[in-house]
């Protein structure tokens, strides 16, 4: 009776191991049922985020494009500007209201003061008198061909 006893208690006690193990085993389970759908958060986020990258990449990309045209814009400009003022001399006065056109002609004599309103003058009228200005004595007729 006593080999009964001691089999029937490692019975018992193997059968409490085997639910200590069951219980392990669904505890290992649910985590790994956890973890799995932490894993799937993070790779959707992670997803997301590189999407978002990506976007700000192009972002950044466009502008640093856009920035790259206005500087080679505002380079053109500024010779264009350096380039008519060497031709006709005038330092405009960008302070005045849009209908007005002012600055300062320095002619080859003297200095001459241009304060016209556009809202009066045609802009035919106000082209031929700025042009008029212009001292076209550097021009020879060679530099066109002409003897």
């Amino acid at each position: 009776m006593i080999t009964e006893e001691k089999v029937a208690q490692r019975l018992s006690d193997r059968e409490e191991e085997l639910k200590a193990s069951i219980q392990k085993l669904q505890k290992i389970e649910q985590k790994l049922l956890q973890t799995n759908k932490k894993d799937e958060k993070l790779r959707i986020n992670t997803n997301e985020l590189r999407k978002e990258l990506e976007t700000l990449r192009e972002e950044s990309k466009q502008q640093q494009q856009k920035a790259t045209e206005e500087a080679d814009r505002s380079t053109s400009a500024t010779y264009l500007v350096h380039l008519y003022y060497q031709i006709c001399q005038i330092d405009w006065d960008y302070s005045c209201e849009p209908t007005l056109i002012k600055g300062t002609h320095y002619g080859p004599d003297i200095a001459q003061s241009i304060n016209l309103d556009s809202s009066q003058h045609s802009p035919c009228f106000i082209s031929d008198y700025l042009w008029n200005l212009v001292n076209t004595s550097w021009l020879n007729k060679e530099t066109f061909g002409e003897q």
